[in-house]
């Protein structure tokens, strides 16, 4: 889904993406994948046993955020909010780490 503002002109000033939109999902699927192969066993061990998602918001949330954003932005998708684009990279990353995984709440 896409929720876009427009000026009085009608050009667009914002473009909201959500998980539902197939481009912006695709890409968060992408990193989440090459962040996943370039994450060591160990590394890999870590986020498995502290599959909480603030948990690893000022560490990897942070180096997720601040390396990819720019990825979205070449794709032409604009983050309004990149904690939000990074924590759906963490979530992908879980997922594809932890499939069994049912996290105790929205936000975790």
């Amino acid at each position: 889904m896409t929720m876009q503002e427009e000026n009085d002109d009608g050009s667009e000033i914002l473009s909201f993406r959500f998980m539902d939109d197939p481009e912006y999902a695709a890409l968060v699927k992408t990193i989440a994948e090459e962040c996943v192969a370039n994450m060591s066993k160990k590394d890999q061990k870590v986020f498995r046993k502290h599959p909480r998602l603030v948990q690893h918001h000022f560490g990897y949330g942070l180096y997720i955020r601040n390396n990819f954003y720019k990825r979205f932005e070449d794709a032409g998708i604009m983050l309004t909010f990149r904690d939000g684009m990074s924590r759906d990279v963490l979530r992908e990353i879980r997922s594809i780490l932890m499939p069994d995984y049912i996290p105790p709440d929205e936000w975790s």
